[in-house]
């Protein structure tokens, strides 16, 4: 799974994510000038905790969902 999030409002800074405390391979790449492509693997259907961090400062009250996954950001 792919997202794109636009952190231009942010300032400067580095996203990094983490998916169900590191269990899950996830990446966090800057495909523009603070605009970066998120991925990581599900390996089945289920509930996957994504945390986003922002020059290491959580980023808070997010929610994504597809089909068969539901995806919640920890606040």
């Amino acid at each position: 799974m792919s997202y794109l999030v636009d952190a231009n409002g942010a300032g400067s800074g580095e996203l990094s994510i983490v998916v169900n405390n590191g269990s899950v391979p996830s990446s966090a790449r800057m495909i523009a000038q603070n605009v970066y492509a998120v991925s990581f693997l599900p390996t089945e259907p289920g509930i996957y905790s994504v945390e986003l961090f922002f020059n290491c400062e959580p980023l808070k009250g997010l929610v994504f969902a597809s089909s068969d996954i539901l995806i919640i950001c920890v606040l």
